[in-house]
């Protein structure tokens, strides 16, 4: 297996690139078989020219064909253009890849990807800098596609090759600003927030969707997109590809779990790369364990998996490369299942186990100030998760990352408020017990 993935411990990066190009073959392998490639490709199509808003579940739009041939494609997308840009394998490569599969089931296509991507690229250009620097910020800008879909689609212009051109015009706009304004962004909340571009989209998007208001835009979400009755044959199909992911890490780490503990001691303060801190063989066990974690939750609470809560799944496991563990991940969902027993809302509703499933972007909180402060962030976060996406329009695919980053604003000068304070009589204790 060594051999076959070209790895070497000191330099995974070839093995890394490999292991993201076994996932897309089976994603796309799993989308042709499923349904057969006529319908798998039909269904692509449909997805090609629906409109993106939160919550369209490609599986009921395109069938399990159609959704999962756009999840593989989306995401070799995403690995050809690290490759083609140069940029390192890495823990963040993995997790980048990973969640623009997983959004490629409710939101993300190649079609309303590109412009952004291209608009990324123009800003790179425009800096002088390589687009190696910008290459994980601009897949992770794709999360705005719905922008582009929904103009395409549903602009109030009559003229289809004018909103095509109105569509492609917004996707490069946005492509451009949202480097510029994440570098911003990520000093609000010092890592303590993974999806840093989930805040960023939040903030970006809500200014695009007041402007477009001003010229009789009008937007909405989608409400009943959701399949069930799925849960067996993607049960199954989960199951293979986490335990793919725990059986090679335990065969390149000597037929051995040595080392996952470890991972415990990390907070997941990004930037976290796994790959780097414990090797590639314990990160890939963790990305299963995570995987598994988070199906089995879904399934316990009832919920269906489909489009939106595989896309989750599928998020989590991929940043288990990158600041997600085992063990931080575990505080904010618990700060959500605490919550339910005195709320009006229950733990299978569709925002809420989309919140669940999101909340470990905050998992650093409790890594480095401890799992009462994760529960706390939990509650607070799918607090605001409830009241968010109205403000975009529906259309920023992170909404529990803008969110999680509204939580960090408003928690942590809180925390380090308290522990300061905690600290400072502490020491007055001590001085005390000295003088006595």
């Amino acid at each position: 297996m060594k051999r076959l993935l070209a790895y070497h411990p000191n330099d995974p990066a070839q093995a890394i690139y490999r292991i993201l190009l076994a996932t897309v073959a089976l994603l796309l392998g799993f989308g042709l078989v499923v349904q057969g490639p006529g319908p798998a490709i039909a269904g692509l199509w449909r997805i090609f020219v629906s409109p993106a808003a939160l919550i369209t579940d490609y599986i009921q739009v395109g069938g399990l064909g159609g959704a999962f041939l756009n999840a593989g494609l989306a995401m070799l997308l995403a690995v050809l253009l690290t490759k083609a840009s140069g940029a390192r394998f890495g823990g963040l490569a993995a997790a980048v890849a990973y969640i623009v599969a997983g959004f490629a089931l409710f939101g993300k296509t190649l079609p309303n990807m590109l412009p952004i991507i291209l608009g990324s690229w123009l800003y790179a250009r425009f800096r002088k800098e390589p687009f190696s620097n910008h290459v994980y910020t601009a897949l992770f800008a794709t999360c705005l596609g719905p922008v582009v879909s929904h103009a395409a689609i549903n602009a109030p212009i009559l003229n289809t090759a004018l909103r095509l051109a109105v569509a492609l015009m917004l996707g490069l706009i946005i492509g451009f600003v949202v480097p510029a304004v994440a570098a911003l962004m990520a000093t609000v909340h010092k890592g303590m927030l993974i999806f840093n571009v989930g805040l960023t989209a939040g903030m970006v998007s809500t200014a695009l969707v007041a402007i477009l208001k001003n010229f009789g835009w009008q937007f909405g979400a989608v409400s009943d997109s959701w399949t069930t009755g799925n849960d067996l044959l993607l049960g199954i199909a989960l199951a293979v590809l986490f335990g793919l992911q725990i059986l090679t890490g335990f065969v390149l780490n000597g037929y051995s779990f040595k080392g996952l503990g470890k991972l415990r001691k990390h907070s997941g303060q990004s930037p976290s790369d796994f790959t780097r801190l414990e090797g590639l063989p314990v990160t890939l066990m963790n990305m299963g364990i995570l995987g598994f974690m988070m199906t089995a939750y879904v399934l316990a609470v009832g919920g269906a998996l489909n489009g939106p809560t595989i896309g989750g799944i599928l998020t989590v496991c991929g940043f288990g490369a990158f600041c997600m563990h085992y063990y931080n991940v575990i505080w904010p969902i618990l700060g959500i299942v605490l919550l339910s027993f005195v709320s009006v809302w229950n733990l299978n509703e569709p925002g809420i186990l989309l919140a669940v499933l999101f909340v470990p972007c905050i998992a650093p909180i409790a890594g480095k100030h401890g799992p009462v402060w994760g529960i706390v962030s939990g509650m607070v976060h799918v607090s605001l998760v409830r009241q968010t996406a109205v403000n975009f329009g529906w259309l920023n695919l992170y909404n529990n990352g803008f969110a999680a980053g509204l939580t960090c604003i408003v928690l942590l000068p809180v925390i380090n408020v308290v522990i300061k304070e905690l600290q400072q009589a502490k020491e007055q204790k001590r001085l005390a017990n000295e003088t006595k």
